[in-house]
């Protein structure tokens, strides 16, 4: 006889004999059915909490090199000008071209860090970061290398991503500069409103369009899509609930400040104030936040499959 044991009317709508084939303790845990920003949110900490090896493994071995030489190149090649802007002697010409030849291999280094790690490192992550989330999400077993493979077996696509991601606000920033010197060149006097106009209209380009693709590296990890494939999968999920999107950003964001600004008070407080600590918190602060947004878009995205494309009812279905 189906039913649970002991029970006269197990659910409604049950008639005897009807029977009665488990479900996974966790379907009803809030995973499978469509949630409110802040319940998003809540989610994506407790997800943390529960995962939080694993996460920080996977930012600390695809990241945390890359941190650490950008720390040792800011601290090595800029510590002149600390030393020149510090009290003591007078500053000779020597001490000034010391501080700006350190400057411009300082940016110089900086710069060709930044791009690979843009094109490199973060696609890698991301795309790792997603994998575990998404088998974390789906009880599936995950581990470090299990995620690391995954990104691997589909790293052109990865890096395609990264490639888009990059190049779109390269183009854009590239036309903010041209308007700049054709403001300077045409505009005279009235340049620095147009430059305020600009850069308005650049805030405006963005908060209509990051919200929109910020999801891309689910789809690319969980659906098997190209680079650009996944922009497109982002955007039509996304249509109709650039609300949800933004608000969450904006949340992370404002989370990301709290805990940026509380994290580096604490050494302060204690009387470290030195460079190396502060490269060090920064170092950190950056380690633990990155796995909160992308924790946070990928349960968004099920979030979005969920209401759009009833998700949890296909997922009901596969547990029976």
């Amino acid at each position: 006889m189906g039913g649970f044991p002991g029970a006269a009317v197990p659910f409604p709508g049950y008639v005897p004999g009807m029977a009665w084939i488990p479900v996974h303790d966790n379907m009803g845990s809030g995973r499978f059915r469509a949630q409110t920003v802040p319940e998003i949110l809540d989610s994506a900490f407790s997800m943390y909490r529960k995962n939080f090896v694993l996460m920080m493994a996977i930012t600390t071995v695809l990241f945390l090199p890359w941190l650490v030489l950008t720390d040792i190149v800011n601290y090595h090649y800029l510590q002149p000008f600390a030393q020149a802007s510090q009290g003591g002697r007078p500053l000779t010409q020597a001490d000034a071209n010391n501080a700006l030849n350190g400057a411009f291999t300082a940016f110089g280094l900086a710069a060709v860090i930044a791009a690979v790690s843009a094109l490199i490192i973060t696609p890698i992550t991301q795309a790792a970061m997603t994998f575990a989330v998404s088998n974390a999400f789906l009880d599936r077993p995950v581990t470090l290398g299990g995620a690391v493979s995954a990104v691997f077996r589909r790293l052109r696509s990865v890096l395609m991503l990264g490639l888009y991601f990059l190049l779109v606000p390269l183009l854009v920033g590239g036309a903010g500069v041209l308007v700049f010197f054709l403001a300077v060149l045409v505009a005279g006097p009235l340049a620095l409103l147009v430059v305020l106009l600009g850069g308005f209209g650049f805030f405006v380009a963005w908060l209509a369009v990051y919200p929109r693709v910020v999801l891309a590296p689910a789809p690319l990890m969980i659906e098997n899509t190209t680079g650009r494939s996944s922009l497109v999968r982002s955007w039509q999920l996304t249509r109709g609930s650039w609300g949800r999107c933004i608000g969450l950003v904006l949340l992370i964001g404002i989370i990301s400040i709290i805990l940026t600004l509380i994290l580096e008070a604490i050494p302060v407080a204690f009387g470290f104030t030195s460079q190396t600590v502060n490269y060090a918190v920064s170092g950190f602060i950056s380690l633990v936040m990155q796995p909160l947004s992308l924790i946070a878009s990928t349960l968004l995205y099920y979030d979005l499959r969920i209401r759009k494309e009833s998700f949890d009812v296909e997922m009901l279905a596969s547990s029976l």
